[in-house]
């Protein structure tokens, strides 16, 4: 059984409604259809019917039962289930002034009709025909706005059931309902094309949304807000806060919710009804929430489902939420000779300076480790080992952090006037949850002779091969294609080089899988004779590759026994 569930709470508020002072016929806001939503009708079959986003007729949706030039009509028929809409409301499909406003009994059969001029910039005047109505609310001259109510859905004139004959012509004429031409008339434009091609701004998005810590709540104003977090640790809730602004059409929300890139739940809100045409929702709010979070990423994908959008709706944006458990760490662990620095200038981002790997007598030896995102009480372990060989341990006092979450927090412990050889620290963390100490990482260190008969500048690398050079390149020699990524059953190289080397030497690798120790290999003494050589090469090869994180420890004796060269990055084996 999962151990997070989803809730999902909704909320969207309408402002106040008010006509404008100054009405403009100026029709740049766009065109909307005339019944309903506002959103384009179905073509003909009931079953495209929206999934009743209500009880009310005109909510239910419209259906074009009629299209433009079937029968050489000249407009589109719209109406709801079986006459249901009588009476429903109609609108102005744009800013506009009333030509028209009367009863036709002759003229294609009108009965009471509407009909207004609109200005459409760089396109000229256009004017939308509205007929058959029971009711007629507004009169000739008048400026109407977009969405406003200009009379009901009727049968008036030569109609046999409530519907809307709705038409679009590119002159001051009623025209008609059969032309017989309407498909090669300039006088009649197809509604449903012009409307589709002159939209409205449906709703505005600026991608706000946000990751909170608690449930949203609203103002006065019906705003909604939270206290906004983007890293979570495991086991909180995560709420998520969609908003939208200036919306203009029926909706249902939709969040496609994933963990760690694996769907896990589709969640829809119940539908809402934007019931004021003219000004639509200022706002429109939608927060999901997953409980009891497990640890990942977590990521929302948002959609908002209208009448004329399929089932997927249309996609919004994206917004995704990290959950910890109780600390994420990144690999930080190292050596250096120091010092440590940092401080409320730096934000406290600590640094360890001079970073190295192989000391000298009398140096000190900072180890050096960070966790960050920190949400539990914790303390530091460190163990030392020396050739293998366990040495001393150190265990700091507890870290308390107070309810809150430190973004990082640091742990160099130090070593001075320590023996020759290979060096390890072990690094753990304990985070009193009653299992103890926690392995978090190793790092390994040479404690050197005062000198060294080679340089050497950290070039330690794994690659694919293959290694190339020669007399024809000078002896240089590199190894194509370096990454720290491959398949299972591959092959990769740990490649590294020291420079001006005076002593004869030989090599030594240590291969860890999984931080285990799996097995070792070490070559010939190589003779660089009375001038030394300008550069040493090492070269071994894991074959045929298993599953599983590998590391490699880089070993050299030049005559005083194998000493700690450098370690490689970790192998990812897939």
């Amino acid at each position: 059984m999962k151990n997070w569930w989803l809730q999902i709470l909704f909320a969207a508020v309408v402002f106040g409604l008010f006509w404008p002072s100054v009405a403009i016929a100026d029709a740049s806001g766009g065109f909307i259809y005339p019944v309903g939503d506002g959103s384009k009708p179905s073509l003909w079959s009931a079953s495209q019917v929206w999934d009743n986003l209500s009880q009310s007729a005109n909510d239910i949706g419209y259906y074009d039962i009629q299209p433009f030039c079937t029968n050489s009509h000249a407009g589109l028929d719209l109406n709801s289930n079986d006459g249901a809409d009588c009476g429903d409301p109609i609108w102005a499909v744009a800013d506009g002034e009333v030509v028209d406003s009367t009863y036709y009994p002759d003229a294609g059969g009108w009965g009471n009709i509407v009909r207004i001029r609109h200005q459409v910039p760089g396109e000229g005047d256009v004017y939308s025909l509205y007929a058959h109505l029971s009711e007629i609310w507004v009169s000739y001259g008048q400026q109407v706005v977009r969405g406003q109510q200009i009379g009901k859905l009727g049968t008036t004139g030569n109609s046999t059931s409530c519907h809307l004959h709705f038409g679009m012509l590119t002159e001051n004429t009623r025209g008609e309902g059969y032309p017989g031409s309407c498909s090669t008339s300039s006088l009649y434009e197809d509604p449903a094309d012009f409307i589709d091609s002159h939209p409205i701004e449906r709703f505005i998005y600026d991608y706000n949304a946000v990751t909170c810590a608690n449930e949203p709540t609203h103002n006065a104003s019906w705003y909604y807000s939270c206290s906004e977090k983007r890293i979570f640790q495991e086991g909180d809730d995560i709420w998520v806060l969609l908003r939208l602004e200036n919306v203009m059409v029926d909706h249902r929300f939709k969040a496609k919710i994933y963990h760690n890139g694996t769907f896990q739940q589709e969640v829809v809100t119940d539908p809402s009804d934007v019931t004021d045409m003219v000004n639509g929702w200022q706002y429109a709010h939608f927060w999901p929430k997953v409980l009891n979070a497990s640890a990942g990423q977590w990521r929302f994908d948002f959609y908002l489902i209208t009448r004329d959008s399929d089932s997927d709706g249309v996609y919004i944006g994206s917004r995704s939420a990290t959950v910890i458990n109780g600390y994420s760490y990144s690999g930080s662990a190292m050596t250096c000779a120091g010092p440590i620095s940092g401080s409320a200038a730096t934000n406290w981002v600590y640094t360890c300076q001079n970073p190295k790997t192989v000391f000298e007598r009398g140096e000190t030896v900072y180890g050096f480790i960070s966790i960050d995102n920190v949400f539990v009480n914790h303390r530091f372990r460190v163990e030392t080992y020396l050739d293998g060989s366990y040495q001393w341990q150190w265990t700091t006092g507890w870290s308390d952090v107070g309810g809150q979450m430190w973004g990082h927090n640091y742990f160099w412990p130090t070593a001075n006037d320590m023996a020759m050889g290979n060096w390890v620290f072990r690094f753990y963390i304990d985070v009193n949850d009653g299992t103890g100490f926690t392995f978090l990482d190793s790092v390994g260190f040479v404690r050197a002779a005062a000198n060294v008969p080679y340089s050497y500048d950290g070039n330690i690398h794994t690659c694919k091969g293959p290694i190339t050079g020669g007399a024809e390149t000078g002896w240089v020699y590199t190894c194509a294609n370096p990454t720290n990524y491959i398949n299972a059953g591959e092959s990769i190289y740990a490649f590294i080089r020291v420079d001006d080397i005076t002593a004869d030497h030989r090599w030594k690798i240590h291969a860890f899988k999984n931080y285990e120790f799996q097995w070792t290999w070490q070559t010939d003494w190589s003779d660089v004779g009375f001038w030394g050589w300008d550069r040493a090469y090492f070269q071994a090869l894991l074959s045929n590759a298993e599953h599983g994180t590998w590391k490699f420890d880089i070993y050299i004796d030049t005559g005083d026994g194998f000493q700690f060269l450098d370690a490689s990055e970790e192998v990812f084996v897939n």
